[in-house]
């Protein structure tokens, strides 16, 4: 008996929640809501490597006339897909971020003032349907139109061509250790492990002793002289047996020619170097010119307050002033975060990123220069 009007009461619940539904459906079918557009001289930009199709609103074209064109990929047809948009009253359009095609056509709708909003592809590519270049560029514009899309963040110009030297530096680095580990792999063959006697085979003990052998020199004892008195690895007879191998010619070879890679990325790193150091300085003036406030703030003496008078009894404050000696560790930890950063190894510090952490480290050295 309670189970019958158990499964009545369950009927009745059901049917009551369908009806509902109903209702609701009714409601929106009578008076139907319309999404609001909110861009309405928005484009639609589907970047490719050879062609980029681009879609503007049907109403910003005359009668007859296509809102779909497409363009090509080099600097012409980049150029008259940005007069086209003008001409078309385009104020903002949104791109896929497909690739690194898409960096040069940013650049130049940039330029010509259209605001640009980057799309990340995962946003798009769930639509159902077969996909066309056609299809895709009037997909993105229409949901430009009603603002369902966000832009990815690009950083300013020069922050831009920062990264990009940075980059370029980072691959540099990395081809340099790949040398190091063929001449590396090039001693071992030779049973020669000088690695296990040096810490750094690219240091200054470790290449004397690599040109040494490439010169010709085979005598164990002559190339442990050649040694830094500040090696600490090993002692001497433990290089001297180290240093006693098989020197195969075609072993040999390989080892020269890693050793001459190995120079010309290093020679390679310093010129970026160079090219690096008056972005930084540039980067390091606008730090120092949007932050002056805090460093008139940062000039005031700290305050140290005793954390077990506010609880029990008020005593009065002690000041600390900050001494040259104090402040001299500055200089060195911005002369050791330009190295580290210059020479492309990480270090913890409580920046956001590297290039403020030595622009920041620039702004502290000139701080300090003024006030000695």
């Amino acid at each position: 008996m309670k189970a019958k009007q158990r499964k009545a009461k369950g009927n009745d619940h059901s049917s009551s929640m369908a009806s509902k539904q109903r209702a609701k459906i009714a409601k929106a079918m009578q008076a139907p809501e319309q999404m609001e557009i909110v861009n309405r001289h928005a484009g639609g930009i589907d970047c490719g490597s050879e062609e980029h199709y681009a879609a503007v609103s049907p109403e910003s074209v005359e009668e007859g006339e296509p809102f779909v064109r497409c363009f090509s990929a080099f600097t012409e047809g980049l150029d008259a897909l940005v007069e086209w948009l003008k001409d078309c009253g385009v104020t903002t359009v949104a791109m896929e971020s497909t690739g690194v095609y898409w960096v040069a056509l940013y650049q130049k709708l940039e330029a010509a003032g259209i605001e640009v909003f980057l799309v990340n592809a995962r946003h798009l590519r769930h639509v159902p349907g077969r996909k066309t270049d056609v299809k895709d560029c009037q997909w993105i514009q229409r949901l430009h139109s009603f603002g369902l899309l966000s832009a990815s963040f690009r950083p300013e110009d020069m922050i831009c061509r920062l990264r990009s030297l940075q980059r370029h530096r980072l691959n540099l680095v990395s081809a340099g250790a790949a040398e190091i580990q063929h001449m590396q792999k090039a001693l071992q063959q030779m049973n020669l492990h000088l690695h296990h006697v040096v810490s750094d085979i690219s240091g200054l003990s470790g290449l004397r002793i690599i040109e040494a052998i490439l010169a010709g020199q085979r005598d164990p004892s002559q190339l442990a002289k050649l040694r830094d008195p500040r090696v600490r690895k090993s002692t001497v007879a433990q290089m001297e047996a180290a240093l006693v191998g098989d020197y195969r010619p075609e072993h040999l070879f390989v080892l020269d020619q890693s050793l001459q890679a190995y120079r010309f990325y290093q020679a390679r790193i310093e010129e970026c170097d160079h090219e690096i150091e008056p972005l930084l300085q540039q980067l390091a003036e606008r730090f120092e010119c949007s932050s002056s406030p805090l460093a008139a703030e940062s000039s005031q003496p700290e305050v140290i307050q005793d954390q077990a008078a506010q609880s029990q009894t008020a005593r009065p404050i002690k000041t600390k002033k900050k001494t040259q000696a104090q402040s001299q560790p500055a200089k060195d930890r911005f002369s050791r975060l330009l190295t580290t950063h210059l020479r492309g190894r990480p270090h913890s510090s409580r920046r956001a990123g590297c290039l403020e952490c030595t622009a920041h480290c620039l702004r502290d050295r000139r701080r300090h220069e003024q006030m000695a």
